[in-house]
């Protein structure tokens, strides 16, 4: 039987055996990650339209498309979604994303150092604030790691949380002058 190869356009002459033996091996797909995801975001109807309409020049777009993909961007063919923020990512990104790498065993475990990272942010002391953020929403500083010895709380006076509060606006209020000028 003849078989069209791949590399000329021209058939071959395949014996009936080997065409057989053909017919039992599956046919793989390499993709590239952005191929996949190019695949997965083509295979969605609505990413569709919004790529198809970020395709199109702005003079072709209704006002109702321009506002759907007014946070899209399209690059290399990928769309990705754009988000504005006033800097409060960043500085969160900042002081979150080497704490983490910090407590990391390894590159898989980020996710479940969460709540350890979120104890050790929330019970570090913050510089324009002069205390930590637990003890000012609570009222008592936290021990996690203690045992049976945190339910003793000698010689700690509690506070007013309102005051406490209170102090820390003014604290970052000070800070705020302090920086404009």
């Amino acid at each position: 039987m003849a078989h069209a190869d791949a590399l000329s356009r021209a058939p071959v002459d395949i014996p009936y055996d080997k065409e057989q033996e053909l017919e039992d091996y599956e046919v793989m797909l390499a993709m590239t990650e952005e191929e996949h995801v190019m695949a997965l975001q083509r295979s969605d109807e609505k990413l569709r339209y919004i790529i198809n309409n970020l395709i199109k020049r702005p003079e072709e777009r209704s006002v109702a498309e321009d506002s759907m993909i007014k946070n899209y961007v399209l690059r290399e063919s990928i769309l990705y979604r754009t988000v504005e923020s006033n800097g409060q990512i960043e500085r969160v990104n900042s002081t979150l994303v080497p704490v983490l790498q910090a407590n990391m065993t390894n590159e898989g475990s980020w996710d479940k150092k969460l709540l350890e990272v979120e104890s050790q942010l929330n019970n570090s002391p913050n510089k324009t604030v002069g205390d930590t953020s637990f003890h000012i929403l609570y009222d008592y500083h936290a021990s996690f790691h203690d045992g049976v010895l945190r339910y003793i709380t000698i010689g700690e006076e509690y506070e007013d949380v309102d005051k406490l509060q209170e102090q820390a606006r003014v604290n970052i209020e000070k800070e705020q002058v302090e920086v404009e000028k």
